[in-house]
């Protein structure tokens, strides 16, 4: 993996699953880890991995500028920020409620927003913002619509904040990841589900966490310097 060494990292969603394989990738290349989540538990969670805990609501924006200055009062300016928050509850556009739509939308798409929003205030110039989507913004499922499209804004807000950001030199990046066995979010996959998806997969199989590191890692470090406003899907050839 590549080094870094000196570099301070802020991963939003970082207590399980996905966020929390990359704040333990971080921590061993080298960098300070701060994670962000709204679990119970995440102070201990962090504790054992030698990381730092801010307590964050992502739908709340004075709770992500509260979390931000946190973060730059325990570790300082930050070079790192990964944006890796998601709720998907299951509902078709023809019978969601507003409570259900406003929820998708304040947590996977504001939530990134509010992230960059604050995370680039208190990030050195020449850093790197990451933010999580999904796969299924380019392969849409049922009962995923709303979810689907704030996942697919975050595409385009990636891309606006890289040229707003550019003069900083800080890159504003994106990935794409297909279902995740072992995670929270797929606890609920059937067997017909997964036998689905590994078929349709070339590499005849669902991903695991670490399948992840590589690309989070590139784009965190210098040699991903220029690396920058695209989105990048991990799907194994899905």
């Amino acid at each position: 993996m590549f080094s870094l060494d000196g570099k301070a990292a802020v991963v939003i969603g970082g207590g399980a699953g996905l966020g929390l394989a990359i704040a333990r990738s971080y921590l061993e290349a080298g960098a300070r880890v701060v994670i962000g989540d709204l679990r119970s538990d995440g102070a201990d969670i962090a504790r054992e991995i030698g990381a730092h805990f801010v307590h964050v609501d992502v739908a709340d924006e004075s709770s992500v500028a509260q979390a931000m200055g946190r973060v730059e009062e325990s570790i300082g300016k930050i070079d790192i920020l990964v944006n890796n928050v998601g709720v998907w509850p299951t509902a078709r556009i023809d019978a969601i409620d507003e409570a259900t739509a406003r929820k998708i939308l304040e947590v996977n798409f504001l939530g990134v927003t509010w992230g960059i929003k604050h995370g680039s205030r208190i990030m050195n110039d020449g850093g790197s913002i990451i933010n999580t989507t999904a796969l299924v913004t380019y392969r849409p499922l049922e009962g995923l619509g709303v979810y689907s499209a704030a996942k697919a804004a975050i595409l385009s807000l990636t891309r606006t904040a890289a040229i707003e950001l550019g003069h900083r030199d800080i890159t504003v990046n994106s990935v794409s990841p297909t279902s995740i066995t072992g995670t929270e979010g797929n606890q609920e996959m059937g067997q017909d589900e997964i036998n689905l998806i590994s078929n349709l997969t070339p590499l005849q199989r669902l991903a695991e966490v670490d399948d992840f590191i590589g690309i989070f890692n590139l784009l965190a470090a210098d040699a991903g310097g220029f690396i920058n406003a695209v989105d990048i899907p991990i799907d194994g050839g899905l």
